[in-house]
C-alpha cells in the first residue's frame, strides 16, 4: 500500500520503502526484543530521523500468551511495562507512538440490540495512552475514525476511505 500511494503522489516509492523498518512478532517476547532493538536503532540514529513508531496489535499475543482470570493481574502488569517502555521511547527519542488494539463485546451489552464493544487492556490500558481513536466500518468502502478521548481535542468523528492515493476524506473521494 505504501508503493502505491508513492506513486499515486509523486514520490520515490523505493525510497520511502527504504525509510521504513518493520517486524513480525510471533510472540509477546519477540514483540519486546522488537521494542528494544527499535530503541536501539532510534539511539543510534541521527536526531529527527524517524519520527513515528507504530505497534500492530499491542495486546494480540498478551491474549493469547495470558488466557483466564487467573493470568489477569500478570497481563496487565506486563501490559503495564511494555507502554512504559514505549512512552520512554516517545520521549526520549521525540517519535509519535501509535498503537493499535483489539476490541472485544461487552457480554451484557448483547440484549440491547447490536453487540457493544470496548478494547481490551482495561484500565491499564486506558491511562497509558492520550488519545484514542475508535475506528469502524462505514459502509461503501468507507471507514469512520471517532475520537473517543485527547487532552488535546474535543470528541468527534470523520469518515474516509483508503484509496491508492492513501486516506482522502469520504466526503471529497
Amino acid at each position: 500500500r505504501v508503493q502505491e500511494i508513492a506513486e499515486a503522489s509523486g514520490v520515490d516509492a523505493d525510497q520511502c520503502m527504504y525509510n521504513i523498518r518493520s517486524t513480525r512478532a510471533a510472540n509477546f517476547e519477540m514483540q519486546c526484543a522488537a521494542l528494544k532493538a527499535a530503541a536501539n536503532e532510534l539511539a543510534d540514529a541521527a536526531e529527527g530521523e524517524y519520527r513515528l513508531v507504530v505497534v500492530d496489535c499491542v495486546m494480540a499475543h498478551l491474549r493469547a500468551e495470558y488466557q483466564g482470570r487467573g493470568d489477569l493481574s500478570e497481563r496487565q502488569q506486563t501490559l503495564n511495562g511494555y507502554l512504559s517502555e514505549l512512552k520512554k521511547i516517545a520521549q526520549a527519542f521525540r517519535v509519535a507512538v501509535v498503537v493499535t488494539n483489539q476490541v472485544m463485546a461487552i457480554p451484557d451489552q448483547f440484549a440491547l440490540g447490536a453487540p457493544q464493544v470496548k478494547s481490551c487492556g482495561g484500565p491499564v490500558m486506558a491511562h497509558n495512552t492520550n488519545t484514542k481513536i475508535f475506528l469502524k466500518r462505514a459502509g461503501r468502502g468507507r471507514k469512520k475514525a471517532v475520537l473517543q478521548h485527547s487532552p488535546f481535542m474535543p470528541y468527534g468523528d470523520c469518515e474516509f476511505s483508503i484509496t491508492a492515493a492513501g486516506v482522502v476524506d469520504a466526503v471529497d473521494g
